[in-house]
């Protein structure tokens, strides 16, 4: 849960069955991709409004991922919820961090931004659901039914991958004068 760990290639996460197994996930395509107008921003006071959260999907050291849906339109999402309670200043600096560099990502390979805010003492970043998982989830379902993918598959998530813009990098620091 640290970290920009959140912003997984689509192509790993969007298909129904695994990549490349089912095509784009319930929403059909990737929000916001191809032209198509980005989604609703999710705010604090649409989620205390109209979502309500379904069940847990993972857990880390700082918060926890829940499977929330909109009452409204049965929409899914992901909420992740980071406590700031116990984080020191500079944690909860990471974690405000986390969510404006999630905001930055805008490509149809990347798991859509939604919104964040803080509620409480609680940071909330809304992310598309994906309902096929992460590509580590879609790899250990194949190998539990002893399936290995297929040269395509891997080459297309290959493509996918190297097409996506680069990640935006800080400037470099001024380097000292002697």
């Amino acid at each position: 849960m640290e970290g920009g760990s959140s912003a997984a290639p689509a192509a790993s996460t969007r298909a129904e069955g695994g990549p490349s197994e089912g095509g784009p996930s319930s929403e059909g395509a990737a929000p916001g991709a191809g032209g198509a107008p980005p989604p609703q921003e999710i705010t604090s006071d649409r989620y205390l409004a109209d979502i309500v959260e379904v069940r847990s999907i993972g857990s880390g050291s700082f918060g926890c991922a829940l499977l929330v849906q909109s009452e409204g339109t049965g929409e899914r999402f992901v909420a992740k919820k980071i406590s700031l309670e116990h984080l020191t200043a500079d944690e909860q600096l990471k974690a405000q961090n986390e969510a404006s560099l999630l905001k930055s990502f805008r490509h149809a390979n990347i798991t859509e931004y939604l919104g964040s805010f803080v509620i409480g003492n609680t940071l909330h970043i809304i992310m598309e659901h994906c309902s096929g998982g992460s590509l580590q989830q879609a790899m250990a379902r194949r190998e539990r039914a002893n399936e290995t993918f297929d040269e395509e598959e891997v080459f297309d998530w290959f493509i996918q991958a190297r097409a996506r813009p680069p990640l935006p990098r800080p400037s470099p620091s001024p380097q000292p004068q002697p």
